[in-house]
């Protein structure tokens, strides 16, 4: 929503304030990326355009995550990409990297191809639950999660 750009940002600004140098929003371990909302193939070519190498991986995270507010506040930025619902989107080398997400509001957390989504702990506009509210715990190595409360 264009009414929450600023407070977003204003937030962000907070948090990059407290956090420091371990700002970023995408990590990556391993073969996998943990971020809000997914890192786009598509997004990554648009400010990377020579990418096209897994060996760049490191480099293409650290330019995104050097990107100003403006050029993430985008519907396929790694902030807003909602890769489950994505028909025809392709997520940042899909057969090399497992991507962790939240943003995306699920009932259980799941692994659908490389893509595990993790935001059980949204709620409806009243409060209630809409997940099971489980901590994902994944390892980095043979990309298997587990869920704890």
């Amino acid at each position: 929503s264009p009414k929450c750009a600023l407070l977003v940002c204003e937030k962000l600004r907070e948090l990059e304030n407290v956090v420091g140098e371990n700002y970023k929003f995408v990590h990556k371990i391993d073969n996998v990326i943990f971020s809000h909302g997914g890192l786009h193939r598509g997004f990554v070519q648009v400010h990377l355009p020579r990418v096209n190498d897994i060996r760049n991986i490191d480099f293409a995270i650290d330019v995104v995550n050097h990107l100003s507010a403006k050029e993430l506040w985008s519907d396929w930025s790694p902030l807003w990409f909602r890769p489950q619902y994505s028909k025809g989107s392709r997520t940042f080398y899909p057969r090399k990297l497992l991507q962790v997400v939240g943003h995306t509001p699920v009932r259980k957390v799941e692994k659908f191809n490389n893509i595990i989504s993790c935001d059980s702990f949204s709620t409806y506009p009243n409060g209630t639950p809409y997940g099971e509210q489980m901590f994902t715990i994944v390892d980095t190595e043979t990309w298997k999660f587990f869920t704890v409360a």
